[in-house]
């Protein structure tokens, strides 16, 4: 089992080391065609286009898997307080980077969630 959590804490575990700072990178190019449509679309809609959600939940899910592979190197069976961000850093490449504090956490064996 590992564990993500944007919260400093996971209902139902209670951390038993705090290990340290952990992050992600990746890095990733659009085809120019799909970055001129999702330009185009963006400057008339104002929103988030499909094109664009693609390539940020791809960046971000490749930025995740790096993070959670450094967490587990570490030690680690949890990752609290996790943030993501991604930016554009070229005309058709977009990075990804999340971070956040490696731990590692046991499962709570009074707690009975729901009750």
């Amino acid at each position: 089992m590992f564990t993500f959590s944007t919260s400093k804490d996971i209902l139902g575990y209670t951390v038993t080391s705090v290990i340290g700072p952990v992050s992600g990178v990746a890095v990733r190019t659009r085809k120019d065609s799909d970055h001129l449509a999702a330009r185009m679309r963006s400057m008339i809609a104002g929103a988030l286009t499909p094109e664009n959600h693609k390539i940020q939940s791809a960046v971000l899910g490749a930025a995740n898997r790096q993070m959670r592979k450094n967490a587990i190197s570490m030690g680690a069976n949890a990752i609290l307080e996790w943030r993501w961000v991604t930016r554009e850093i070229g005309f058709n490449v977009v990075e990804g980077v999340c971070s956040g504090t490696a731990v590692t956490v046991e499962r709570d064996a009074d707690l009975e969630i729901g009750k």
